[in-house]
């Protein structure tokens, strides 16, 4: 019977499960989601298994804590995180379920299996990076599926080593600045925590003030405490549906964070202590793992106050997000894009209207902007997953190789500066491909500065401050991993048309080596110039009459009040 290695814990085994253990596709099991219409059924019955679990939590909780808090309210406390605990239990359940060949592999008895999450990034960074969580996960799988074909070979003792993420603050600082956010708090109608204005933007509109500082500087500490009695008795009533959920309601407690269980009574003590009064609240991403805003903005759901969020940046919109997350807590999501229904309304980015322009130094190179990928999944979602790793930096080295001498000499690859995985080894590879011309280091600053032509391989905000930098930009992705909605293909084809947008990464070698020459004629034509001006007026919400601002205002001032129900 041949050997598998379950995660990196077991390097020696020829056979992989997937491509976290490893840097290459060689004797690696296929991954379920490269399947992409699987991906996109089982987001959608994630997407409903996730709503039937924080209705029962709602119900749970409450009679935990003795209280009466919203839908909406748990919502904004418990998630994202109960989304990514689905999305990656049930991401290991699929990868097993999928194994239908006889194979033995080493198996770890954890000594500190009692681990518990504090917070949102701890839960992140455990699924989407640790390698003992991950084994416990797939072991756990394994022994519920009762899976005959496989056998263990070897045995051994474990620790699961966790990283924890604690905020360092500097006391002195924050502690004066702490005590005059406090008192603006109590003058605002409305709080904007972060938001993403230029700086230039935030000078002149004073009252654009963020809170973000306050909510980071009195974010709440982390401690283990850990009921196992109580969280396994939260999903005694749950009914199932499934073999997976079956598996679900026995193994959830063990990764629920504690911040909102165990820890529930001491945060609400310190948002007491605090003494803030319940106001509506604007959000652009601190609303995901920070616990004290997550409980200051539940309380004030629960009096009736609104929430908004704003987005964060964006370029094209994907067919969905975060199982419907954000949608479910907000009272109306303000968006670059043109709305896709009631649920939005489109404002100018915000991040990019009163942007100052980067100015060119040196404009003779040529800059391939990549994306990355985490090497485990931790949620179910429409842009490449763990398994596309290997296909993303073979799509970047065919078009690297199809450029020209001339311009693959001058041509730099950018990588994500969260592309940081050690086990993949992804910057060797583009410093071999490239002969050594890469670059990690964060910000587009530089690139501006020295670029003739920039291409970006992926759909995202990097392609919008391109276009926005009126920097000449082509638009490079595989779209079978990358799901766009479908309302908004017409700007798609429109700059596909106009040879902005390209899905091959040898036609649009093809166009690069017939316009470097004179990169700014094919810029400049009229055809190229209106496909760019729909993309800012449809994906962007920039106005061409310089009323970006005026919108911004009516909204704080007036139009939020449309959405308050």
């Amino acid at each position: 019977m041949r050997k598998i290695s379950i995660t990196n814990l077991d390097s020696k085994s020829k056979i992989k499960l997937g491509p976290w253990c490893n840097q290459n596709n060689l004797n690696q099991i296929k991954y379920h989601w490269s399947n992409r219409k699987k991906l996109k059924k089982d987001y959608f019955y994630l997407k409903k298994l996730r709503k039937r679990i924080l209705n029962h939590l709602r119900v749970e909780l409450n009679k935990l804590n003795s209280i009466n808090y919203s839908l909406k309210s748990w919502t904004i406390l418990i998630d994202p995180s109960v989304s990514y605990i689905l999305s990656t239990l049930f991401d290991r359940w699929e990868i097993i379920r999928s194994l239908d060949k006889n194979y033995q592999f080493k198996s770890y008895e954890f000594k500190n299996f009692n681990f518990v999450f504090n917070n949102v990034l701890d839960l992140i960074e455990g699924f989407s990076k640790n390698d003992e969580i991950n084994q416990l996960i797939f072991q756990l799988v394994i022994d519920a599926q009762k899976k005959k074909n496989l056998k263990i070979f070897k045995r051994e003792k474990k620790i699961i080593v966790k990283k924890n993420f604690k905020i360092k603050k500097n006391i002195i600082i924050s502690n004066i600045k702490n005590f005059f956010l406090k008192k603006l708090i109590k003058r605002n109608n409305i709080l904007i925590i972060d938001s993403y204005f230029s700086s230039p933007f935030h000078l002149k509109n004073l009252k654009f003030m963020e809170f973000k500082n306050f909510f980071m500087h009195n974010e709440i500490s982390d401690n283990d405490n850990k009921n196992d009695f109580v969280r396994k008795s939260l999903f005694v009533n749950f009914k199932t549906h499934n073999s997976f959920e079956n598996f679900l309601k026995e193994n959830i407690w063990l990764f629920l964070p504690n911040y909102f269980l165990e820890n529930f009574n001491q945060n609400q003590k310190k948002l007491d202590e605090l003494n803030l009064k319940k106001k509506h609240v604007i959000s652009s991403g601190l609303h995901h793992t920070n616990i004290l805003l997550k409980f200051y903005i539940a309380r004030c759901l629960n009096f009736n106050k609104g929430f908004f969020i704003i987005e964060h940046g964006g370029s094209f919109p994907a067919l969905d997000y975060y199982l419907g997350y954000e949608n479910d807590v907000s009272n109306v999501i303000v968006s670059w894009h043109k709305k896709i229904n009631n649920e939005y309304y489109q404002l100018p980015a915000q991040k990019l209207f009163s942007k100052l322009k980067i100015k060119k130094k040196n404009p003779k190179r040529h800059y391939i902007l990549m994306n990355r990928v985490t090497r485990y999944s931790f949620r179910c979602e429409f842009y490449p997953l763990t398994g596309s790793n290997d296909y993303l930096k073979k799509f970047c080295k065919v078009y690297y190789d199809n450029l020209n001498y001339r311009i693959s000499n001058k041509t730099y690859l950018k990588m994500h500066p969260a592309d940081d995985d050690i086990i993949w080894k992804n910057y060797d590879f583009y410093k071999k491909i490239s002969n050594s011309k890469v670059d990690k280091k964060e910000g587009l600053k530089k690139v501006f500065e020295n670029s003739k032509l920039i291409t970006c391989l992926y759909p995202e905000t990097t392609f919008a401050e391109c276009i926005t930098n009126d920097t000449p930009t082509i638009l490079l992705y595989p779209k079978n991993l990358y799901e766009r909605h479908d309302k908004f293909l017409y700007v798609i084809n429109k700059m596909k048309e106009s040879n902005i947008i390209f899905f091959d990464p040898v036609k649009a070698a093809l166009h690069i080596n017939n316009i470097w020459n004179d990169v700014d004629t094919w810029w400049k034509e009229n055809k190229t110039q209106t496909a760019i001006k729909l993309f800012k007026k449809d994906i962007l919400g920039l106005d061409e009459t310089c009323k970006d601002e005026k919108k911004w205002f009516n909204f704080i001032n007036n139009k939020y009040k449309d959405f308050l129900y």
